[in-house]
């Protein structure tokens, strides 16, 4: 799904006026791209078909359709790919320039210095005493490290940590690589439980010194400009002021904020995993941190989040934070759903998690105490067998929802005034087919310059090729007598965020999202690829795995996983979702594939007939 833009060599070439000139067209990389740290890339295009090409000396093979795709070392800083391509006698050559980032290097073990640019935080802090505030820099390997902040006495010690090497990353997870090997030595962190003392933008410094000189830099400064290593050891010791501050705040007045936006997404930390999604305005929570644009939510007394600033707002001093409850719960019966309401006295925040084996929803209510004195059933639903409540810790309150039915087709929650509302979906009939379904189908990109999508060596474009095989697919899913909704037709622009509330809109049953794969920088095409599938619930995890296994039968690729996957079409929790990736468009053979309107339809009745398999396992029982 990465992006790629299609180019013509501007400088390519002058050839002579025949029946077919020779011409070559870079898809990827751009002119003068920027390249991240890598030892080799791929580069792909089309070329005439026919012609024979070598990019620096390499022969690449050209396809059919004249697509050729190559994985070439390369070298940092200004790098030039050079094209040369022959056929009939005419002669075609040029440069094609790129910039290949360089790697970090690193620091002699005889020196003593602090990597430029490696200290962390580079964010401000604001904080409560009692937080935990860490610091880290790289620097010369196997010396002493410690810390100091302005306004508080004494030096706070660092340790020496080894880190894993994250250069291998992307092969690990898309191809099948072992575990990335340590970097090594010279990683130092430290750790500050912020004390009860008042602090108002105050720096922080971190220290590198040889444990028999000592520290002869007392009197820091910020450093505007990289150390330079060889200079560094004439100091005895290498110092380094942080961007970020600390500030301290009062701890006897507590802070207040409220959630401002219509649906919010909670992490375990800045620019981490989601720990809660979907959370409504109006929900507050005590303020306990800020740190650069990130706040840190304290929802209960074990339970803490962090949020972007621009979804919160600070209430003014005093604001207060109600007591918490669950008290009365009921459930209703409709006709695609199950409505428990759980009466609360306020907005809270919220999780639900799913087990599977056990056929049971939990509902984790943050900040709430319970006062459930009473449930009641609406009995012409068979669907929830129990529903219990517990109080595992004084402010959190869960609900454990039993299900009659062994297999999970959706379920959401959100708040109606102060009631916390919890819907279950029904699933089909036993034994039920597509007839009586509706099903979204999402030609994955758009018509926008920033959602085409990848783009193919011949100058494919995702978004079509997409678009090609939902189109199929409605066909074969309505001949079998399902609804499918479309989340585009054509060629109109669909925002990334709406899709998901075109198909909650329809009431979908199952959503569908098909796309193509393409690489991030470095990883080796010719080893990485396939076919894969993406979930993110576990309810929909079965409709994945039958998916996956029929595309597999179709393509006859290799397998390149069945993944779960933080993608925003899939995370609706409302009905089993999926993305497919068929194929890799950026590899010339799978490109013509994508080509054929054969292909179309046989990729498109693998997905349908992997419904099919998940409908009878998920009915059967």
């Amino acid at each position: 799904m990465k992006k790629h833009v299609f180019l013509f060599g501007a400088i390519l070439f002058c050839v002579p006026l025949h029946a077919e000139e020779l011409l070559i067209k870079v898809v990827y990389p751009e002119t003068m791209q920027v390249i991240p740290p890598v030892d080799s890339n791929f580069i792909f295009g089309s070329v005439t078909p026919g012609a024979k090409l070598t990019i620096n000396g390499t022969p690449v093979e050209v396809y059919k359709t004249g697509g050729f795709l190559a994985f070439l070392p390369v070298a940092e800083g200004n790098f030039y790919y050079r094209l040369e391509a022959e056929k009939n006698g005419q002669k075609v050559a040029f440069d094609w320039p790129v910039f290949v980032s360089p790697k970090p290097r690193p620091i002699p073990p005889d020196s003593l210095a602090i990597r430029y640019g490696s200290s962390t935080p580079t964010d401000s802090i604001f904080t409560y005493p009692g937080e935990l505030v860490t610091l880290s820099f790289s620097g010369t390997p196997g010396l002493s490290a410690f810390f100091t902040v302005a306004g508080l006495e004494g030096e706070f010690p660092m340790a020496e940590t080894v880190l894993p090497s994250r250069n291998d990353s992307g092969n690990v997870l898309l191809g099948e690589g072992n575990l990335p090997e340590s970097t090594g030595s010279g990683f130092y962190t430290g750790v500050l439980r912020v004390p009860e003392k008042k602090l108002e933008g105050s720096r922080i410094a971190v220290y590198l010194t040889k444990s028999d000189t000592g520290c002869l830099l007392p009197q820091m400064e910020p450093r505007l400009f990289p150390p330079v290593v060889g200079l560094a050891s004439m100091t005895r010791c290498a110092a380094e002021t942080l961007r970020a501050t600390l500030t301290v705040w009062n701890p006897l007045v507590p802070r207040v904020a409220e959630l401002d936006d219509s649906v919010s997404v909670l992490r375990s930390a800045p620019n981490a995993g989601y720990v809660a999604v979907f959370q409504p305005k109006g929900i507050r929570a005590y303020l306990s941190a800020r740190i650069g644009r990130y706040v840190k939510l304290k929802l209960a007394e074990t339970q803490s989040v962090w949020a972007p600033d621009t979804l919160v707002t600070e209430l003014p001093p005093g604001s207060v934070l109600p007591p918490g409850s669950v008290s009365y719960i009921r459930t209703y019966d409709s006709t695609k759903w199950v409505k428990i309401v759980f009466t609360t006295s306020r907005k809270m925040a919220f999780r639900v998690e799913e087990d599977p084996v056990l056929a049971r929803l939990s509902l984790f209510v943050f900040g709430a105490q319970t006062r459930a004195d009473w449930i009641r059933y609406d009995n012409a639903t068979d669907l929830i067998r129990n529903v219990r409540w517990s109080q595992p810790e004084t402010d959190i309150f869960r609900a454990d929802v039993d299900l009659r039915s062994a297999a999970l087709w959706g379920y959401d929650a959100f708040f109606e005034g102060n009631n916390l509302v919890f819907l279950v979906k029904k699933p089909p009939a036993k034994g039920a087919w597509l007839k009586g379904l509706t099903i979204a189908v999402d030609a994955g990109h758009t018509n926008t310059p920033a959602e085409t999508g990848a783009k193919g060596p011949t100058g494919l474009e995702e978004r079509e090729a997409n678009l090609l095989i939902a189109l199929e697919l409605k066909k074969i899913l309505e001949s079998r007598r399902a609804k499918v909704v479309l989340t585009r037709k054509g060629t109109e622009a669909v925002a990334l965020y709406d899709r998901p509330q075109i198909a909650k809109a329809a009431e979908a049953d199952l959503f569908v999202s098909i796309h193509n794969n393409a690489h991030p920088d470095g990883v080796n095409p010719f080893v990485n690829n396939g076919t894969s599938v993406y979930y993110y619930h576990v309810h929909s995890q079965e409709l994945a795995r039958a998916v996956h296994r029929q595309l597999l039968k179709a393509t006859r690729l290799r397998d390149q996983g069945l993944y779960f996957g933080n993608f925003v079409v899939v995370r609706p929790p409302q009905y089993p979702a999926i993305l497919c990736e068929a194929v890799f468009m950026m590899i010339p053979r799978q490109e013509e594939m994508l080509r054929s309107k054969q292909f179309h339809k046989k990729a498109a009745k693998a997905i349908a007939d992997g419904i099919a398999d998940y409908l009878r396992l998920s009915t059967k029982k």
